[in-house]
C-alpha cells in the first residue's frame, strides 16, 4: 500500500511536467549513447544506454560522460540504470535478480548526479536527468507478474517493485519519472505477462517491430487501457531501422507516428528505434527516414 500511494502521489505531481496537448514533450532516439553530436540538432532528449558494459563502474562512467555531452547541447536524458538496481547474467543476460546493494549504490549514484549538477531535486527544468530507466522489456527478463501470497491472484513482481521503490524512496529522486519499454508479450494473461507490473512506471513505451502502422497504434491503444493515464504517460517507439536481427517488418511511417503522438495528450515522447544500428541500417543511414525524423524532431525541439 505504501508503494501504491507513493507512485500515485509522484505521478500526479509529474503531470505538471507534461507537454501541452498537440505536441509530445520529447523527441529522441532509443539507445543513443555516443550519437548526440550527430542528432542533437533535432532532438531534445537522449537515451543513455549501458547494456553490455562489463561492470557497474564502467556503466556509471559512461553515464556521466554522456550526461556531460547532453548538458552541453541542452538536452535532457533518460538514463539506463539497471546495473544499479539488479544483478544480471553475463553480458547483461536475463533473468534479472535483486541487487542486495541497490539502496547503497542508488544513494551514492544520486549524490553524484546532484554534486555534478545533472540532477536538481524537485526542479526538472534545471536538471539534465528527465527519467530513469531501470529495465528494458521486464516481462522478458524474469520480472513478469507473479502469484500473490494468496496463491491465486496476480501481482507485480516483487523484484521489480522493490527496485522501483529504491528510486522512489530516495527523496531526491522520488519525483523523477521512471520509464520502461515493454514488448507486445506484456499483455499475456496471468504470470506470463506484465499487466500488473506495467502499472508501476510513470512512462511506459511499447515496441513491436513486426507490426504495421495500424497494428502498432492499436496496441498502443490497448496499452492505454491497462495503465492509468491520469498519471501515467506513453512513449511511442516506432521501428526506425532495418536489415538487422529482430527487425521483422518495414520501418513504421514517421509522419503517421508523429500524427498519433500529436493527437494524444497521453504521449510524452516519440522515441524511434534507432539512430545507428551496428548490424543494419538505422535512421542515420536511411536518407528518406533521416530527413523525415530530422524535420519532425526539429518541430518538437523548437516548438514555441
Amino acid at each position: 500500500m505504501k508503494l501504491a500511494t507513493t507512485v500515485l502521489a509522484s505521478g500526479l505531481l509529474l503531470l505538471a511536467q507534461s507537454a501541452h496537448a498537440g505536441q509530445p514533450q520529447y523527441f529522441g532516439y532509443y539507445a543513443n549513447s555516443g550519437n548526440t553530436a550527430d542528432n542533437g540538432d533535432h532532438t531534445n532528449i537522449t537515451f543513455i544506454q549501458t547494456y553490455s558494459i562489463p561492470n557497474q563502474q564502467d556503466a556509471i562512467n559512461l553515464i556521466f560522460s554522456e550526461l556531460a555531452q547532453a548538458k552541453a547541447r541542452n538536452l535532457k536524458a533518460v538514463i539506463d540504470v539497471h546495473k544499479l538496481l539488479f544483478t544480471t547474467g553475463a553480458n547483461d543476460s536475463c533473468p534479472y535478480k535483486p541487487n542486495p546493494s541497490r539502496v547503497l549504490h542508488w544513494n551514492q549514484f544520486v549524490d553524484q548526479l546532484i554534486n555534478q549538477g545533472y540532477l536538481v531535486p524537485n526542479n526538472p527544468g534545471a536538471s539534465t536527468v528527465a527519467a530513469f530507466y531501470p529495465v528494458d522489456e521486464p516481462e522478458l527478463c524474469g520480472l513478469n507478474d507473479t502469484k500473490a501470497p494468496d496463491g491465486w491472484s496476480t501481482q507485480a513482481n516483487p523484484t521489480l517493485s522493490d527496485a522501483l521503490s529504491t528510486v522512489r524512496w530516495n527523496a531526491s529522486t522520488a519525483n523523477v519519472p521512471i520509464a520502461a519499454i515493454v514488448s507486445s508479450r506484456y499483455s499475456k494473461p496471468g504470470i506470463s505477462g506484465l499487466t500488473f507490473g506495467v502499472r508501476l512506471f510513470n512512462w511506459v513505451g511499447l515496441d513491436n517491430y513486426g507490426a504495421n502502422d495500424n497494428e502498432y497504434l492499436a496496441q498502443i491503444g490497448q496499452l492505454k487501457t491497462r495503465i492509468d493515464t491520469n498519471w501515467q504517460r506513453v512513449i511511442l517507439v516506432p521501428q526506425a531501422a532495418t536489415n538487422a536481427p529482430g527487425l521483422d517488418g518495414w520501418p513504421h511511417t514517421p509522419q503517421v507516428m508523429y500524427d498519433a503522438a500529436r493527437a494524444d495528450p497521453a504521449v510524452v515522447m516519440l522515441m524511434p528505434f534507432l539512430w545507428f544500428h551496428p548490424q543494419g541500417l538505422g535512421t542515420r543511414d536511411i536518407p528518406w527516414m533521416r530527413a523525415e525524423y530530422t524535420r519532425i524532431g526539429s518541430e518538437i525541439k523548437y516548438a514555441p
